[in-house]
Protein backbone atom coordinates (compact mmCIF):
# COMPACT_ATOMS: atom_id res chain seq x y z
CA UNK A 1 0.00 0.00 0.00
CA UNK A 2 3.02 2.24 1.42
CA UNK A 3 4.57 1.84 -2.23
CA UNK A 4 1.36 2.47 -4.19
CA UNK A 5 1.10 5.45 -2.20
CA UNK A 6 4.29 7.15 -2.86
CA UNK A 7 4.49 6.04 -6.52
CA UNK A 8 1.08 8.22 -6.79
CA UNK A 9 2.72 10.71 -5.27
CA UNK A 10 5.84 11.00 -7.20
CA UNK A 11 3.56 10.48 -10.58
CA UNK A 12 0.95 13.44 -8.87
CA UNK A 13 4.13 15.52 -8.45
CA UNK A 14 5.24 15.35 -12.50
CA UNK A 15 1.60 16.19 -13.45
CA UNK A 16 1.30 19.60 -14.88
CA UNK A 17 -1.98 21.01 -12.72
CA UNK A 18 -3.92 21.74 -16.33
CA UNK A 19 -6.33 19.26 -17.54
CA UNK A 20 -5.07 16.50 -20.09
CA UNK A 21 -6.70 17.13 -23.59
CA UNK A 22 -9.45 14.07 -24.39
CA UNK A 23 -7.35 13.64 -27.63
CA UNK A 24 -3.47 11.93 -26.94
CA UNK A 25 -1.32 13.83 -29.31
CA UNK A 26 1.49 12.17 -31.15
CA UNK A 27 3.60 9.94 -28.96
CA UNK A 28 7.50 11.71 -29.74
CA UNK A 29 10.22 9.95 -31.15
CA UNK A 30 12.34 8.03 -29.04
CA UNK A 31 15.61 10.40 -29.18
CA UNK A 32 13.46 13.42 -28.55
CA UNK A 33 14.81 15.55 -26.02
CA UNK A 34 11.69 14.90 -23.84
CA UNK A 35 12.15 11.31 -24.12
CA UNK A 36 15.32 11.08 -23.43
CA UNK A 37 14.99 13.65 -20.40
CA UNK A 38 12.53 11.74 -19.45
CA UNK A 39 13.75 8.40 -19.39
CA UNK A 40 17.46 9.35 -17.93
CA UNK A 41 15.28 10.76 -14.83
CA UNK A 42 12.63 7.89 -14.38
CA UNK A 43 16.05 5.36 -14.87
CA UNK A 44 17.93 7.89 -11.73
CA UNK A 45 14.48 7.45 -9.59
CA UNK A 46 14.61 3.80 -10.36
CA UNK A 47 18.25 3.35 -9.07
CA UNK A 48 17.63 5.82 -6.02
CA UNK A 49 14.80 2.94 -5.24
CA UNK A 50 16.71 0.27 -5.62
CA UNK A 51 19.82 1.17 -4.10
CA UNK A 52 17.49 2.60 -0.86
CA UNK A 53 19.00 5.97 -1.29
CA UNK A 54 16.30 8.32 0.66
CA UNK A 55 17.93 11.14 0.48
CA UNK A 56 18.19 11.48 -3.27
CA UNK A 57 14.22 9.70 -3.49
CA UNK A 58 13.32 12.72 -1.25
CA UNK A 59 15.27 15.25 -3.34
CA UNK A 60 13.16 14.53 -6.63
CA UNK A 61 10.19 16.34 -5.14
CA UNK A 62 9.33 19.83 -5.38
CA UNK A 63 10.40 22.23 -2.45
CA UNK A 64 6.91 23.60 -2.68
CA UNK A 65 5.05 19.73 -1.98
CA UNK A 66 3.34 17.29 -4.11
CA UNK A 67 -0.03 16.16 -4.24
CA UNK A 68 -0.49 12.47 -3.03
CA UNK A 69 -3.38 11.19 -5.33
CA UNK A 70 -4.78 7.42 -4.25
CA UNK A 71 -7.02 5.18 -2.28
CA UNK A 72 -9.75 7.63 -3.45
CA UNK A 73 -7.74 10.65 -1.64
CA UNK A 74 -5.90 13.48 -3.03
CA UNK A 75 -3.45 15.03 -0.17
CA UNK A 76 -1.01 17.70 -0.70
CA UNK A 77 2.07 16.93 1.23
CA UNK A 78 4.87 19.67 2.36
CA UNK A 79 8.46 18.46 1.10
CA UNK A 80 9.46 18.29 4.59
CA UNK A 81 6.86 15.47 5.30
CA UNK A 82 7.87 13.86 2.26
CA UNK A 83 11.50 13.76 3.42
CA UNK A 84 10.55 12.79 6.47
CA UNK A 85 8.86 9.68 5.09
CA UNK A 86 11.44 8.64 3.07
CA UNK A 87 13.70 8.82 5.83
CA UNK A 88 11.96 7.24 8.34
CA UNK A 89 8.81 5.68 7.47
CA UNK A 90 9.91 3.76 3.87
CA UNK A 91 11.87 0.41 3.01
CA UNK A 92 13.29 -0.19 -0.05
CA UNK A 93 11.64 -2.47 -2.39
CA UNK A 94 13.72 -5.96 -3.24
CA UNK A 95 12.88 -5.09 -7.17
CA UNK A 96 11.35 -2.64 -9.02
CA UNK A 97 10.90 -1.84 -12.44
CA UNK A 98 9.16 0.54 -15.02
CA UNK A 99 6.04 -1.32 -16.66
CA UNK A 100 3.82 0.30 -19.87
CA UNK A 101 6.71 3.71 -19.20
CA UNK A 102 5.37 5.98 -21.81
CA UNK A 103 6.23 10.24 -22.25
CA UNK A 104 3.54 12.68 -23.81
CA UNK A 105 3.82 15.90 -24.73
CA UNK A 106 1.05 18.29 -25.09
Amino acid sequence: MKRMMMAALLAAAMVPGAAMAEEAPAAPADDAPVVIEAKTFMAGYADDLLTGDRAAIANRYDRRGAWRVGGGEKTFDEWNAIRRYYAEGWNKPATFEWRDFRVRTH
